[in-house]
């Protein structure tokens, strides 16, 4: 399930084997992704793409701003975070982890909720990292590197 959203639209995919959407540079719009429950899903984002994958479908999106993954509870799914070339952030808290960054033209945020495992890749020395104490057993405990 996929809801792909803007300023003046908003479109909602369900019971789709294959998704693919594209959105325009300069536009503030978002994508949010449901994972298949009962399936292994794999969720891959970089600040320029996105996709999630499962048993029977796959959907990508390119060019959306923010991008929120969402998965359920009791699932073996995993995500993979990516960051940009510029100084970005990583929050995360129980349940949850998000790669941001705040520019004015290359700005983005990649969200993952509910994920069995998530693992975030920074390569710029200016990134910084923004946990929440209280959840660090938990992304310890999911493989959070």
């Amino acid at each position: 399930k996929a809801t792909l959203a803007g300023e003046a639209y908003a479109i909602h995919v369900t019971s789709v084997g294959t998704v693919r959407a594209s959105s325009s540079p300069g536009n503030n719009d978002r994508a949010i992704l449901h994972v298949a429950p009962g399936s292994r899903d794999t969720f891959r984002a970089s600040p320029e793409r996105a996709r999630l994958t499962g048993d029977a479908y796959s959907i990508r999106v390119k060019g959306f701003r923010r991008v929120n993954a969402r998965s359920g509870k009791g699932d073996d799914d995993q995500a993979f975070l990516h960051d940009s070339a510029l100084d970005d952030t990583l929050e995360a808290g129980a349940g949850w982890a998000r790669v941001s960054n705040d520019d004015a033209q290359s700005g983005f945020s990649i969200r993952a909720s509910g994920f069995e495992l998530v693992k975030a890749r920074s390569s710029n020395d200016g990134d910084v990292a923004d946990v929440d104490p209280a959840t660090l057993d938990w992304l310890l405990a999911r493989g959070w590197v």
